[in-house]
C-alpha cells in the first residue's frame, strides 16, 4: 500500500520547491512587491511540511519535541509574512501600527519558544503516543501540559484571521471578487487546518498536521497569476494589433489571425496570411528539441502552396552554421540553393531566397524560428518588417504559453524521474476505463508492483544510484508501454500497470505481461562499475467487478499485493472476500467506538469462579457487545479491533466503570460475599502514566474498595515496559487490589519475570486445561501449579468444561475452577440469582471437589 505521510510531505515539499523557482524564474517579482514575501513564504512551507514530516515520524518524544519546537518558530515567522503577503496582493496599504505590533509579537513568540524548556506550545509532562491513520501507517504526536504563553499566541492568531476577513471585506467593497475568492480560500484553508491541528492534539482525529497547506495553495495560486498575466500579456497583443487601423492593408489581412484564441488555429491562420502577403513558396514553425540525446530542430507547423504539409525534423548538427541565428533576422536574398548544395529540401524548392527570423519573448529568450522560403529572389522585404515584428513577438509569447501549459501538465500527471503517468495520471486512466469498460461490458486489469527492499539498495548503494535505478527501470518499462499496456509510477517504489483490454482468459494474461515485466525488472542495472539486481512483487485485480472508482481499484490492488507480501508469493489475485474483511472491521471499529461513547449497546457478563469447597470465590467481568447494525458481535472479533484501533484504553475504563457500579448495586442488594471480581486489563492501559490515577478516580466514584477488585494482565502486556509495570502493580496491591497473571504459560519469558512480578494468582490457560489428557501438557499444568504454590499464589483453571477436568486439577492441588461445567458466563441479574441460591451445579461441585 502507498505509505501516505511520505507521499504527501514529499509532494507538497517538491509544489513549494517548483513555486519558488517559478516565482524567481517569472521576474513577475520586481513589478509584483507581493512576491518577495511570498517567495520566503515558499522557503518557510518547505522547512514546515518536512518538519511536521520528521513530526509525525518521530520514534522519542525528544525529537518529536526538536520539530514542534522548530514547526512553532516558523509559524511565529510566517503568520506576519501571510498577513503581508494579503495585504500587498490586494494592493492595500500596510498600517505602520499593524506592521509593528505584528513584528514585536512574532520576535517575542519567537523569543518564547525558543529559550523556554518545553517551548511555547507546552509547560511539561510531554509524551509521545502513536496512532494509525486512515491508510493504516502510524503516526507520532506529542501531548503534553499547554505552555502559559500558549493561550495568547492563539489570541494573537485570531487577531490576524480577524484583520486577513478585514481585508476580504475590503476587496468585496471594491469588486474584487476574483482575487477575493483566491485569498478567501486560502484564508478558510488556513482556518480549517487550525481546526483540525487543534483535533488532532486533543487525539479527537487520527490523521497528520496539514499546516502547511494554506501556504502552498497561496503559492500555488501565485504561479496561476502569472500564467494568467502571461496570457493577459498575449491577449494585449491581440488588441494592440486589432488596434492599429492605420496600418496599410498587408496589416489588416494579418489581423484577421489575431484574434484567433485557439493557437494551433493561430498559427494557421497566420502562416496563410504569411505566405499569401510574402509570396512565399513554403513557410513553416519550428523549435529547438532534444530527442534521444540529440538537438533537434522540429516544425511544429509547415504551409507549402496554401497547404499544410508533413512536419518533419533535422539534427541541428545537419543544419550549415550560416542558415542558423539567434540575434536578429537572417535574409539571404538569392542563389539559396546553389549556396547550399547539400540541403535537400532547398534543391526540392528549387530555392532562391530564405527569411529566417527569431520568435523572441519580452524576456529576451528565444522560443523558436519562423523560416520563409522563396523560389525567386527576395526583394523589398523591408515592407514586411513591422509584419514580421508583430507576428514573431505574438509567436513566440503563444509558443512560450504552449510549452508552460505542457511543462504543467507533465508535472501534474507525469513523474518527473522516469517521465511515467503518476499516480494521478493512473486514476484518471482507471476512471475512464472503467466507464468504458461498464458501458461496453469489457474488462481492463491493474497490476500493483512493488520492488522489493529497494531502501536496502538506496542504503547501501547512496541516493543517486537509486535514482539511477529507478530511472533505468523507468525507461524499460516504457518500452513495454503500447496502446493496449499503460505502466505508470504509482510511488516510490510501486509502479501500476494497466491492461485496457483483459475480455478473454484475464488471468493468463495478467500473468504472462508479469512474467515479462517481472524479467525486465531482474535484468541487472549497472552504473560506475556497480551492478544490482532488483525484484519485486506485485497484486492484480479486473475490473470493473466492483461498485466503486480509480480508487476502490487501486485499493483492491494494494489489498492483493499485500496478501502476495504476507505470502512471500510473486503475485496474487484480488480475492474480494479480503476487502469484505476490511470493510466490516472499519465498519466495526466506527460502530464499537459509538458504542462505548453511548454506553447503550455494550454490557458486562460475570463467570463464577468457586474454590475446592464448591463456594462462590468471586467472578471474571467480560465484556459483550450486541450491535443494533450488525447483531452480536464477538469478543474475539471486537477485542482485536479494539487493540488494534486504541479504543481498548477506552473500553477498559467502560468496564472497570461498569463493573464498579455493578458492585456498589450487588452491595446495596445484599449480595453477602466478600469476592473479587476480576477485570481484564490491556497493556496499553497499564503503558499510560495516569493508569493507578485513574483507577482510583472510577472506584472512588462509586465509592468500592479496592479489596473488591482483581486486576488480570496478559504476560506479554508485561513485558513491554517491565520496570513500569511492576512499579504500578506493586502501588495496586499494596492498597488492597488483587493481581493476576492470565494465560500463563503462553508467553515467551514467564519463568524468568515471574519472579520479580507482585502477583497474587496464576491463572492456567485453557490450553493445558483441554490437553490434561496428554501426559506432557498434564505435567506442565501440575508443574504450573507447583511454582505458583511455592510463590504463595493461588492457581486458576480457566476453561473448565468436563468432570474429569475437574477431578485431575483438584488432584494437583489446583485453588479455584472457572468453565462452562460449573457455569456460562451470566448477566448480573442471573449471576445475582446464582449467587444467593444454592443452585444444581453448586452442591455438583461441592460433591465432587469434597469426595
Amino acid at each position: 500500500m502507498t505509505s501516505f505521510i511520505p507521499f504527501y510531505y514529499s509532494s507538497t515539499i517538491s509544489i513549494n520547491i517548483l513555486c519558488l523557482l517559478i516565482l524567481l524564474a517569472s521576474g513577475m517579482s520586481k513589478r509584483m512587491p507581493h512576491f518577495k514575501p511570498l517567495m520566503i513564504g515558499c522557503v518557510l512551507s518547505i522547512i514546515y511540511q518536512y518538519s511536521l514530516w520528521n513530526y509525525h515520524e518521530s520514534v522519542t518524544a525528544e525529537n518529536a519535541f526538536y520539530w514542534i519546537r522548530l514547526q512553532t518558530s516558523i509559524i511565529c515567522v510566517g503568520m506576519p509574512a501571510f498577513l503581508f503577503v494579503f495585504i500587498r496582493w490586494s494592493d492595500q496599504k500596510i498600517p505602520p501600527w499593524l506592521m509593528i505590533v505584528t513584528s514585536l509579537l512574532s520576535i517575542l513568540f519567537l523569543s518564547l519558544n525558543l529559550f523556554q524548556p518545553f517551548s511555547l506550545r507546552y509547560s511539561g509532562d510531554l509524551e509521545l503516543i502513536t496512532y494509525t491513520i486512515f491508510s493504516g501507517e502510524a503516526a507520532s504526536r506529542l501531548v503534553g501540559s499547554p505552555g502559559i504563553f500558549v493561550t495568547a499566541f492563539y489570541f494573537y492568531t485570531l487577531f490576524i484571521y480577524a484583520y486577513l476577513i478585514k481585508i476580504v471585506a475590503n476587496l468585496i467593497k471594491s469588486k474584487q471578487f476574483a482575487l477575493c475568492a483566491m485569498l478567501t480560500s486560502v484564508l478558510c484553508l488556513f482556518i480549517a487546518s487550525t481546526i483540525l491541528s487543534s483535533l488532532i492534539n486533543r487525539g479527537i482525529v487520527n490523521f497528520v498536521l496539514m499546516g502547511g497547506m494554506p501556504f502552498t495553495l497561496l503559492n500555488l495560486l501565485a504561479c496561476a497569476s502569472i500564467a494568467t498575466a502571461l496570457n493577459e500579456k498575449t491577449l494585449s497583443l491581440d488588441n494592440q494589433i486589432s488596434k492599429r487601423q492605420n496600418l496599410e492593408s498587408i496589416l489588416s489581412s494579418l489581423a484577421k489571425g489575431v484574434s484567433s484564441t485557439n493557437s494551433n488555429q493561430f498559427f494557421v491562420d497566420m502562416l496563410l496570411e504569411l505566405e499569401k502577403i510574402s509570396d512565399a513558396k513554403m513557410i513553416y514553425l519550428c523549435v529547438l528539441a532534444e530527442q534521444d540525446g540529440q538537438q533537434m530542430i522540429e516544425t511544429k507547423l509547415v504551409i507549402e502552396n496554401s497547404h499544410i504539409s508533413p512536419n518533419f525534423s533535422v539534427p541541428l548538427n545537419d543544419i550549415h552554421q550560416d542558415l542558423i541565428t539567434y540575434d536578429k533576422k537572417l535574409i539571404i536574398k538569392k542563389g539559396l540553393a546553389k549556396r547550399f548544395p547539400e540541403a535537400e529540401l532547398f534543391q526540392n524548392l528549387k530555392a532562391e531566397g530564405l527569411i529566417n527570423i527569431p520568435l523572441k519573448t519580452n524576456h529576451n529568450t528565444i522560443e523558436g524560428s519562423l523560416v520563409l522560403i522563396f523560389d525567386k529572389s527576395i526583394k523589398h522585404e523591408d515592407k514586411l518588417a513591422q509584419v514580421f515584428d508583430i507576428f514573431s513577438s505574438r509567436a513566440a509569447s503563444e509558443i512560450r504559453r504552449n510549452r508552460l501549459e505542457s511543462e504543467l501538465h507533465q508535472m501534474a500527471f507525469y513523474d518527473f524521474q522516469t517521465k511515467l503517468p503518476n499516480l494521478t495520471q493512473i486514476h484518471r486512466l482507471i476512471d475512464n476505463l472503467y466507464e468504458q469498460n461498464k458501458t461496453n461490458n469489457t474488462y481492463s486489469a491493474l497490476i500493483l508492483l512493488n520492488l522489493s527492499r529497494f531502501t536496502e539498495v538506496n542504503r547501501q548503494y547512496g541516493f543517486e544510484f537509486a535514482e539511477h535505478a529507478i530511472i533505468t527501470l523507468g525507461e524499460r518499462l516504457q518500452k513495454y508501454s503500447n496502446e493496449d499496456i499503460v505502466i505508470g509510477r504509482a510511488g516510490g517504489d510501486e509502479f501500476a500497470v494497466l491492461i485496457k483490454n483483459a475480455n478473454e482468459g484475464a488471468d493468463k494474461l495478467i500473468l504472462a505481461h508479469w512474467d515479462a515485466i517481472k524479467r525486465m525488472i531482474n535484468a541487472p542495472i549497472h552504473d560506475g562499475g556497480r551492478t544490482v539486481s532488483l525484484s519485486s512483487c506485485a497484486g492484480a485485480v479486473v475490473f470493473p467487478q466492483l461498485n466503486g472508482h480509480s480508487i476502490d481499484v487501486m485499493r483492491c490492488a494494494e489489498i492483493a499485493l499485500r496478501q502476495t507480501k504476507q505470502e512471500n508469493l510473486s503475485i496474487s489475485m484480488f480475492d474480494a472476500r479480503i476487502l469484505e474483511d476490511m470493510d466490516r472491521k472499519h465498519l466495526l471499529e466506527s460502530l464499537l467506538e459509538q458504542a462505548i461513547k453511548t454506553r447503550t449497546e455494550l454490557y458486562a457478563v460475570y463467570q463464577p469462579k468457586v474454590n475446592v469447597h464448591g463456594e462462590l470465590t468471586g467472578a471474571e467481568a467480560l465484556a459483550r457487545w450486541t450491535s443494533k447494525d450488525v447483531g452480536i458481535v464477538s469478543p474475539v472479533e471486537f477485542i482485536e479491533i479494539a487493540e488494534h484501533s486504541g479504543l481498548i484504553e477506552k473500553l477498559g475504563y467502560w468496564m472497570i466503570d461498569t463493573v464498579c457500579q455493578q458492585i456498589k448495586q450487588w452491595n446495596t442488594q445484599g449480595l453477602g460475599f466478600q469476592n473479587r471480581i476480576a477485570i481484564n486489563i490491556s497493556a496499553y492501559q497499564l503503558r499510560k502514566s495516569n493508569f493507578v490515577e485513574t483507577v482510583l478516580d472510577i472506584l472512588a466514584k462509586h465509592d468500592i474498595q479496592p479489596t473488591q477488585l482483581e486486576l488480570e494482565l496478559t504476560e506479554s502486556g508485561l513485558l513491554t515496559n517491565l520496570e513500569d509495570c511492576i512499579a504500578k502493580l506493586s502501588a495496586l496491591r499494596d492498597i488492597g487490589f488483587t493481581i493476576a497473571l492470565d494465560d500463563f504459560g503462553t508467553g515467551y519469558s514467564s519463568l524468568s519475570h515471574l519472579k520479580d512480578l507482585p502477583l497474587d494468582v496464576l491463572k492456567i490457560d485453557r490450553s493445558f486445561v483441554n490437553s490434561l489428557d496428554a501426559k506432557k501438557a498434564c505435567e506442565l499444568a501440575r508443574s504450573i501449579i507447583s511454582i505458583g504454590h511455592h510463590m504463595s499464589m493461588s492457581i486458576v483453571a480457566e476453561g473448565v468444561e468436563e468432570l474429569i477436568q475437574v477431578e485431575k486439577l483438584n488432584e494437583m492441588g489446583c485453588d479455584i475452577f472457572q468453565g462452562y461445567y460449573f457455569s456460562k458466563p451470566m448477566t448480573a441479574k442471573s449471576f445475582f440469582t446464582w449467587a444467593t441460591k444454592s443452585s444444581p451445579t453448586k452442591k455438583q461441585a461441592h460433591r465432587i471437589l469434597t469426595s
